[in-house]
């Protein structure tokens, strides 16, 4: 259980990893490397707000139940901190590239953007950064050498 930005929420991970259930669930074998299916049972209390989240993960690889939780937690906050960024700021999810292997290399240009603007030398957020570098090119330089 935790308690943080005026909320308690409360995760609890499943793994089912026996070999006659695994077999069942995946019987033409097209998950290799299956070894675990994984459940995260989310509950959120704000205030008098209570929400109730089911999350299934196919697993691969030797893992338990708290290395389990651990990364699927782990995997929220580089949600939170790259994916989100990446469409509110570059609106990535708006993006109109779909042909060849202009969605993933435009993908890495943004991935390298956004880091540069995380290391850049001023203060403020992303977005305000990416329209400082846009509009002088002295700190775009900046940025490109940070």
């Amino acid at each position: 259980m935790t308690k943080a930005h005026g909320r308690i929420e409360q995760r609890d991970a499943w793994l089912i990893q026996e070999p006659e259930y695994l077999t069942y669930l995946n019987p033409e074998g097209r998950w290799t490397g299956l070894s675990a299916i994984g459940m995260v049972a989310t509950e959120r209390r704000e205030g008098t707000t209570v929400t109730q989240d089911r999350r299934y993960y196919i697993v691969g690889g030797a893992v338990d139940v708290a290395r389990f939780a651990d990364a699927t937690r782990r995997h929220w906050g580089i949600e939170n901190q790259v994916h989100w960024v990446l469409d509110v700021t570059f609106r990535e999810d708006d993006s109109r590239i779909r042909t060849g292997n202009a969605p993933q290399n435009f993908a890495v240009l943004r991935h390298i953007a956004l880091n540069l603007l995380r290391h850049a030398p001023s203060k403020g957020s992303i977005k305000t950064k990416r329209f400082q570098a846009a509009l002088d090119d002295h700190y775009l330089l900046q940025v490109l050498q940070s």
